[in-house]
């Protein structure tokens, strides 16, 4: 199996279609919970979801999609229910038109998709209602970039990073992310190709940790974080990293660790459910 693999898909376009075929392919209790959501697009990335899951084992662990199975930690951290019989690590996340996943072996990993949206009140106003999560250093050069529209990309980016160390931790928003800072002094002036956190609660983190920032396309950034103790991890994840605030030149070049697949590639190992 390879070291990492990094899928996304784009819901952006289906319908019915997709939803009623898909919805096949699922456990009875999978199908219920994904049909209790109102919006039809949530019910798209919700089933994206757990077809992503099923392709991911099913492509690279050659494990019939009929026995794949999953829990959830008590923060809501997936993790698979059968054996595997290699110590894997996985995590999926979803936003806007996109949904992604993410897996690693020997260590953790956490991924997180964020669509930059632009909010109803002042921008200043918006990332003030996060204050209590975001670090001095972050609330500073947020409130100190040259226009509206960098100091919403900059606060997006440090969301999407903090999402990904929490989920890589297993924890969920029970960690107080104020100590988590991503713009420390570590990260000021580096060459573009290091992200770094800061956790001042749990400072072994801040060198156990690896991250990758980039995007699947102009709208929206994605993270990786892993602690996975690979040959090459760093090099592998930094390849593809963009510093925080890149100009959008910057941002259309660099790339993305992800594969995109599409609806036809993640069913093409399912076996219809009863």
């Amino acid at each position: 199996m390879l070291p990492f693999v990094f899928l996304a898909v784009n819901v952006a376009k289906w319908s019915s279609k997709e939803l009623d075929l898909g919805l096949q392919y699922l456990p009875v209790p999978e199908r219920n919970r994904i049909l209790r959501f109102r919006l039809k697009a949530d019910q798209h990335r919700s089933l994206a979801s757990q077809l992503l899951k099923r392709y991911l084992f099913s492509k690279h662990l050659k494990i019939a999609w009929n026995d794949i199975s999953f829990k959830e930690s008590e923060y809501g951290k997936p993790s698979t229910a059968m054996e595997v019989g290699e110590n894997v690590d996985f995590n999926v996340s979803h936003h806007g038109e996109w949904v992604v996943i993410g897996l690693c072996s020997n260590g953790t990993i956490g991924v997180d998709v964020t669509r930059n949206e632009t909010p109803h009140e002042s921008v200043d106003a918006f990332i003030d209602c996060f204050a209590d999560q975001l670090a001095e250093d972050e609330l500073v050069k947020l409130h100190s970039a040259k226009n509206e529209n960098q100091k919403l990309q900059l606060f997006y980016e440090i969301w999407c990073l903090k999402e990904s160390y929490i989920k890589a931790l297993g924890v969920g928003l029970h960690k107080d992310l104020k100590f988590v800072n991503f713009m420390s002094n570590k990260n000021a002036g580096n060459d573009g190709q290091n992200v770094v956190v800061q956790d001042s609660k749990e400072p072994e983190n801040d060198k156990t940790f690896v991250f990758n920032l980039s995007y699947i396309d102009q709208e929206h950034p994605v993270a990786i974080c892993t602690n996975a103790k690979l040959q090459g991890s760093e090099k592998i994840l930094s390849s593809s990293s963009l510093k925080m605030g890149q100009e959008k030149h910057d941002i259309e070049k660099n790339g993305s660790q992800f594969d995109v697949i599409t609806f036809s590639d993640m069913v093409q190992f399912a076996g219809n459910q009863k």
